[in-house]
């Protein structure tokens, strides 16, 4: 079949598209090509054979059975509701995943934000409730600073704003604010790293520059195990676990470059500013790190505040919405449409 794609006539002049048309079908996923029979048999296997309806979260991204067992069902009439799987939905400029999800679905369900009504999928958006609602009971006299980081594949595979940064001012910012941290708080630092290196050698890269930092294996150690003893969490990116920690109300910082502002989308920037207004976001290491320095030992203090639980609020009405009964809501939503 790769032999027959290549064969194909094509009449552009276009020499992006002449490469492009050239190159997909070398790099068709062979589950799709040579093994998609037995993908699709051992599919048939994993799921239900005539399921009523399809309710999936990462299914269409992340496993290619789920993807061509939701395939099939499509194809025989089957709906397809999505819920929201994870953060940078409405926020990021650039993503392919949301638009994807939206084509191929009938009904999408988000963590709270809407549309525009010229949206083109406006119709099967619907706003919903964050599904990441895990209660964390937290640890009285928490120390632990946790800073969660991000990485990304040395090649590009898919649309996204995390794929438009360079991999190595990243870590250079990471590396000012770590240095202008005072040692009251280094000592209780904690460096949760990407659970996938892809070949970057970012530990080593760590521990060269700090080799007493204490790093969190967030292969083993799920986030919200982590969050139990953790006092103080510090976020560098655009991502779930922003949305997770916020809507779960746990003492948060997030901190970027100004250049990762430029990749929030004009509809999500005025709820960021709600944030930078209130200290929560800071577009540079080194006052984020200087104002972690500040904060007085009682850290719930100032995460209490007022105005500052306000703007949270606002934002997770907007982001990251709870529900008070998640799985009655659910039922309620696929019963009802």
């Amino acid at each position: 079949m790769r032999n027959k794609l290549k064969k194909i006539n094509h009449h552009t002049k276009d020499p992006f598209v002449k490469c492009l048309i050239n190159l997909i079908p070398d790099y068709l996923p062979k589950s799709f090509v040579e093994n998609f029979k037995d993908y699709l048999t051992k599919s048939q296997t994993l799921f239900p054979k005539n399921p009523r309806s399809i309710i999936s979260s990462g299914g269409l991204n992340f496993c290619d059975y789920a993807k061509i067992w939701i395939a099939s069902n499509k194809i025989k009439g089957t709906p397809l509701s999505i819920l929201q799987h994870g953060g940078g939905y409405l926020s990021s400029k650039i993503s392919l995943i949301p638009f994807n999800e939206y084509r191929l679905c009938d009904q999408f369900l988000s963590w709270g934000w809407k549309v525009a009504e010229s949206h083109p999928f406006r119709k099967k958006i619907t706003p919903f409730y964050i599904t990441k609602t895990h209660q964390i009971n937290r640890k009285n006299n928490c120390k632990k600073i946790l800073l969660i980081t991000t990485n990304i594949p040395k090649s590009s595979f898919l649309l996204a704003h995390f794929n438009y940064f360079d991999i190595y001012h990243y870590m250079a910012t990471q590396i000012k604010f770590i240095n202008h941290l005072n040692t009251r708080r280094t000592k209780h630092l904690k460096l949760r790293l990407y659970k996938y290196d892809f070949g970057w050698k970012i530990k080593d890269y760590y521990k060269t520059h700090f080799p007493q930092i204490d790093i969190e294996n967030s292969s083993t150690i799920s986030l919200n195990k982590s969050l139990k003893t953790t006092k103080l969490v510090i976020i560098d990116h655009n991502s779930t676990s922003l949305l997770e920690t916020l809507s779960k109300n746990i003492p948060t910082l997030l901190f970027w470059d100004k250049t990762m502002n430029q990749r929030i989308s004009k509809d999500a920037q005025p709820f960021f500013k709600l944030l930078e207004d209130v200290q929560v976001l800071h577009t540079c290491p080194k006052s984020a790190a200087l104002f972690v320095n500040d904060l007085n030992d009682n850290i719930e203090d100032w995460w209490q505040n007022p105005l500052r639980q306000k703007a949270i609020k606002e934002f997770c009405n907007k982001f990251a919405k709870k529900s008070n009964n998640l799985s009655s809501d659910i039922i309620n939503k696929l019963i009802n449409n």
